[in-house]
């Protein structure tokens, strides 16, 4: 084996080129890292040209790893892997469960926030993973697992799940479209990418999590313009007119779309200090933690919405309106949901959701109406990024005209 400095012709983020120690042995080659570098200035013809910190590389790194070679008995026998665990003392780990490792990881964002969305959605995949299989450890996770996986989700599954008083519920789930199949393979992604920077030490050299299967893996595509979620005119009119038993799965449904296509966090969140002169001003739960204006809004209430408000407002108790109610806002969605479901497959809709009224509101506005998209974009509250947007004052009353004008298409379509 021989054991070599060598530089990493690409600078890091201080503009200097790393040193690694090169072991090669028997036609293979692997790499440590070390703590040294140099100026790009200070590397030429493929050798070092600074004395010192060449010195340094040879005493600190490459001498001890020589004199541990020393003590090696035919070395020549081994292969360059079983070496590197000599030289390196590499510690020898068991197999990563990768299922305890994401479980944990939620355990720690449910203590953090009980209402965690990103611990909530992490235990909904890993949920279909353990109905996948059991016990999955990393080294299982590559290319094939993963087509397997997603083969499996586009399937009719039963399950089973906690219940109530500690029971356990079987379930039938239906098989998931692009949209939900993109998600669950997002969130596998994340999980296993929270897993590789736990394990995965890169200055150290010390990988135990080498494969990345996700870097070939090929999503499904999802419809950027929004059509899988937004339905026509004609069947929104529909639901509108709708007289079953999902009244509430209806209500809730309109009341979105009244009000520009609320997310059902804000409805839940709604304080009367946010109802003022008929006027909703909030700040949008999914955005506000990363914007600088906290991603506040303030919209007219139509005649439409408070019609709806007033049928659910209640006098007693601390909460003003009755969706209120519910234990969290993820029972009330699950609750609309449910309802939805019943109405769309009465009417016969596809796709129907909750935030199928904000892509509705949104395809609206701007091919029945005409409005532009950056004016669409500001009325969903949606950020652009731009300079420009800190120069202008904002002028809600622009929402409010868009508004009326979208929601005229009920009774005067064009």
């Amino acid at each position: 084996m021989t054991i070599t400095p060598y530089v990493k012709n690409r600078p890091n983020k201080e503009g200097k080129l790393p040193i690694y120690i090169q072991l090669q042995h028997r036609g293979e080659r692997r790499y440590l890292t070390t703590v040294f570098s140099i100026s790009p200035g200070k590397y030429k013809d493929g050798k070092i040209r600074d004395n010192g910190v060449l010195g340094d590389v040879l005493i600190h790194n490459i001498a001890p790893l020589e004199k541990k070679l020393e003590k090696v008995d035919n070395p020549q026998l081994l292969r360059i892997d079983e070496l590197m665990d000599i030289l390196t003392e590499r510690d020898r780990v068991e197999r990563i469960d990768f299922i305890a490792f994401a479980e944990e990881k939620i355990r720690k964002l449910f203590a953090v926030d009980p209402k965690s969305k990103t611990a909530t959605a992490f235990r909904t995949a890993i949920r279909s993973l353990k109905d996948y299989q059991p016990i999955i450890y990393t080294d299982q996770i590559n290319p094939s697992f993963l087509d397997g996986y997603a083969a499996y989700l586009r399937t009719e599954r039963k399950v089973k799940r906690p219940g109530r008083g500690g029971t356990v519920q079987t379930m039938i789930l239906p098989p998931l479209n692009n949209q939900s199949l993109f998600s669950a393979m997002k969130e596998f992604r994340t999980l296993f990418n929270a897993a590789r920077r736990f394990y995965n030490d890169e200055d150290m050299g010390r990988i135990l999590i080498p494969n990345y299967p996700f870097a070939r893996y090929k999503f499904p595509k999802v419809a950027a313009n929004g059509s899988e979620r937004a339905i026509s005119l004609q069947d929104l009119m529909r639901i509108k007119n709708y007289s079953g038993k999902s009244e509430f799965a209806r209500d809730m449904f309109m009341l979105s779309f009244y009000l520009v296509g609320i997310n059902p966090s804000d409805l839940y969140e709604l304080t009367p200090e946010q109802v003022i002169d008929n006027r909703i001003s909030y700040n949008r739960k999914k955005t506000r933690s990363r914007r600088s204006d906290m991603a506040f809004i303030s919209i007219s209430i139509p005649d439409e919405a408070a019609q709806l408000m007033e049928k659910y407002k209640q006098l007693l108790g601390e909460k003003k309106y009755r969706w209120q109610n519910y234990s969290d806002v993820q029972c009330l969605i699950r609750t609309v949901g449910r309802g939805l479901k019943k109405i769309s497959e009465e009417l016969a809709i596809n796709n129907l959701t909750w935030y199928s009224a904000r892509h509705t509101w949104a395809t609206l506005a701007r091919n029945e109406c005409g409005y532009p998209i950056d004016d669409v974009a500001f009325a969903l509250n949606h950020s652009t990024g731009r300079v420009t947007d800190r120069y202008i004052r904002k002028d809600y009353t622009i929402i409010d005209r868009m508004n009326q004008r979208v929601i005229s298409l009920l009774t005067n379509p064009r």
